[in-house]
């Protein structure tokens, strides 16, 4: 994996991954880069079951995660209703003992989780450089764009350890309805 250098993603019209898939381990507790949307992304040709899908932009899988449907953070994004711009969001799947916190901050309890939390972050435009990060600290997911934290995830302990990247995905159940593509060039902080 090569930083700071720019580089294209696409997935093909009927497909679900990257042509250019990447896959790597790190030991950093952050994935950070700057994301550039190509117009293909705004289309309006989806099935109306797959309106709503968000799609995997770029994140990664927790140390000691096998399976992506257990402990991993991503970006996501999909095309906003009025087909002019893309929704960016956050996507985490979690599974395992969380704290559960009184209205001081105090830890009172652990509940035991195993879901999916995804929400929307904001709208984006095609053909603008957002610079996004994932970080993970101990019982927390942390999203940032532009430097500015903008949501916070309670997860379960995750033990230290290799993290694994997870690329750029079309769907969850639906493949792109075109040849789509994504600018990317992956930051190490400094």
């Amino acid at each position: 994996m090569e930083f700071d250098i720019p580089y294209t993603e696409t997935i093909k019209q009927g497909k679900h991954y990257s042509d250019h898939q990447i896959f790597y381990d790190f030991s950093q507790n952050y994935i950070k880069a700057t994301l550039n949307f190509h117009p293909s992304n705004l289309y309006s040709n989806l099935p109306v079951e797959c309106s709503n899908e968000w799609n995997k932009t770029m994140g990664f899988l927790m140390p000691g995660t096998i399976d992506l449907h257990t402990n991993s953070a991503r970006f996501v994004h999909r095309v906003s209703s009025d087909l002019q711009t893309l929704q960016l969001g956050y996507y985490v799947h979690r599974k395992g003992d969380i704290f559960i916190y009184d209205s001081d901050g105090n830890i009172t309890d652990t509940t035991y989780v195993d879901d999916l939390i995804a929400d929307y972050i904001m709208d984006i435009n095609v053909s603008t450089d957002y610079l996004v990060e994932i970080v993970h600290e101990p019982y927390v997911i942390k999203y940032f764009v532009a430097d500015s934290l903008v949501k916070i995830i309670d997860i379960p302990y995750v033990p230290s350890g290799a993290y694994d990247f997870l690329y750029f995905y079309h769907g969850g159940n639906c493949p792109a309805p075109q040849d789509v593509s994504l600018n990317i060039t992956y930051h190490k902080n400094n």
